[in-house]
């Protein structure tokens, strides 16, 4: 979706604005390369119609995306695709540099963070920090064989399951754009709260705007490449429970720049554990 180019009016627009008029602009601006079917009933009938996410052709053109990276020939990748100049996603790099304002490490487990996109999205930040930064990535089975043989090193690891990830001190645990995509998250999210790491981030989660999760088909198109894939679209509330059940407080909350759903919000929140 392209958005409106100054973020001042963007906040006064949606201030004024009914929500059905955001939508419908919404509805004129999205990306033609990604859209939504909605009007699933559960995620096994949308998984039903959709072609997959871990195909021979996605994995390769994702990983020759992030050997270029790595080797210095691009400078930044996302979702396979190559750019000229590195997007950052500004309140996502606040959000780990204030944990590691607050912590005396900075070791992160990124859930679902393919090659590495993020670690290398931040990376110029991150080493200038005085103070060890380890950033372990949980995938699926195919990208951990890659990145072990090809992109471990220099804090990077990956690994198959977040209780294999936290043996050590987490600081935190990053969702980002991820959790949406599995079949069972509130398992996963369970699972984060046990490693006891005292911050957790999402970025780029899809909000419903209706009282519960919403079962959705994304279709991606080329020059992307083409797939399609189940999507869980939250209710926000049954995504952040799991935490505020379990000690967490909501430090920051923030709508994401990318916004390629006109029925949903792309959103960011930074958690942090009471003490």
């Amino acid at each position: 979706m392209k958005r409106i180019k100054y973020p001042f009016l963007r906040k006064v627009l949606k201030g004024i604005l009914p929500p059905f008029i955001l939508v419908l602009l919404r509805k004129i601006f999205q990306n033609p390369v990604i859209s939504f079917t909605y009007g699933f009933s559960d995620w096994e009938s949308a998984a039903n119609a959709a072609e997959g996410y871990d195909g021979d052709d996605i994995i390769k053109k994702t990983a020759n995306s992030a050997r270029k990276v790595l080797n210095g020939e691009a400078v930044y990748e996302r979702d396979s695709v190559i750019f000229d100049k590195i997007e950052y996603a500004w309140e996502l790099l606040a959000s780990l540099l204030f944990v590691a304002a607050e912590r005396p490490s900075l070791k992160v487990i990124d859930f679902g963070g393919g090659l590495g996109t993020t670690f290398q999205q931040n990376r110029r930040f991150l080493q200038r920090l005085h103070k060890q930064v380890e950033w372990k990535i949980v995938e699926q089975p195919r990208f951990i064989e890659i990145g072990k043989k090809e992109f471990e090193g220099k804090g990077l690891t990956f690994y198959n399951t977040i209780a294999e990830a936290s043996k050590d001190i987490v600081d935190v645990i990053l969702f980002g754009s991820s959790i949406c995509y599995v079949n069972n998250p509130y398992q996963y999210l369970r699972e984060a709260v046990e490693t006891n790491a005292n911050f957790i981030i999402f970025d780029r989660t899809p909000i419903s705007f209706t009282d519960h999760d919403e079962f959705v088909l994304q279709n991606i198109s080329p020059p992307i490449y083409k797939a399609s894939y189940p999507l869980r679209v939250f209710n926000r509330q049954n995504l952040l429970k799991v935490f505020y059940q379990n000690e967490y407080e909501l430090i920051e909350e923030w709508e994401c720049m990318i916004q390629s759903d006109p029925n949903s919000i792309s959103t960011g929140f930074l958690l942090k554990k009471r003490e």
